[in-house]
């Protein structure tokens, strides 16, 4: 896995910032059974979940991490055109090659 203390690295893609890094991340959660995808969208399996919980119950650091990131998917998940806008003007330098610039004009 990539994860490290210090995160991913992204690069500029055709639409928004990209990590090779997650993709193979996500595939080894897949092989491990923790995750399913559906289409474009990523589900934990009752493996997952179980792992989950189990993880959450000893660290409540993750546990305040897990109420962030809910907090993020509740403002963001309503309006992916904002969360694509902001991305674009917080981090402009992954959007120079970018198919959606137009976004922060």
């Amino acid at each position: 896995m990539a994860i490290t203390d210090e995160g991913y690295d992204f690069s500029q893609h055709a639409f928004m910032p990209f990590s090779e890094d997650v993709l193979d991340d996500l595939e080894l959660l897949k092989d491990l059974g923790l995750v399913k995808i559906e289409g474009e969208k990523i589900r934990l399996t009752e493996k997952g979940l179980e792992v989950l919980r189990n993880v959450l119950r000893k660290d409540a650091r993750l546990r305040a991490l897990m109420k962030y990131i809910e907090a993020i998917k509740a403002r963001w998940n309503r309006e992916p055109e904002k969360l694509s806008k902001y991305i674009c003007v917080k981090y402009p330098h992954y959007i120079e090659k970018s198919l959606i610039k137009y976004l922060v004009k």
